[in-house]
């Protein structure tokens, strides 16, 4: 059975409430071979256009990891998404919750990008 991001892993967003900002991660990559991925401080409106693009993101580097490797430092672009990869250090506080003792990539500055994906999908629903 072919990888199903949707099915196949879990993507948890936590939020700090204050700031109604959130960490949008994923967990279970690592069992295809490919590091976690992360979005921080993603504004909660936007959560859901990033869940879609963790999985689209998830789901090309498993099924192209091998043969195009994303390398950290490396700007990606999906659709009109224009993001930068970064790898995370694994570090001591985020093991003591349980959360990430694996490799993973921070996709940056995608905040921005992603409320300019939307705007973009709204403008393409309303244009045609």
């Amino acid at each position: 059975m072919a990888f199903k991001a949707s099915r196949d892993i879990q993507i948890h967003l936590v939020t700090d409430g204050a700031n109604t900002k959130g960490w949008i991660h994923t967990h279970g990559l690592e069992k295809f071979g490919v590091p976690d991925l992360e979005i921080r401080e993603i504004p909660l409106f936007l959560g859901p256009y990033a869940c879609l693009l963790l999985n689209e993101f998830a789901e090309y580097l498993v099924d192209n990891f091998e043969r195009k490797p994303v390398i950290p430092g490396q700007t990606i672009q999906m659709g009109p998404c224009v993001f930068t990869v970064e790898e995370c250090p694994i570090l001591p506080e985020d093991e003591g919750d349980g959360h990430y003792t694996v490799r993973r990539f921070r996709l940056v500055d995608s905040a921005k990008m992603i409320g300019r994906c939307h705007a973009h999908q709204k403008s393409a629903r309303t244009t045609h």
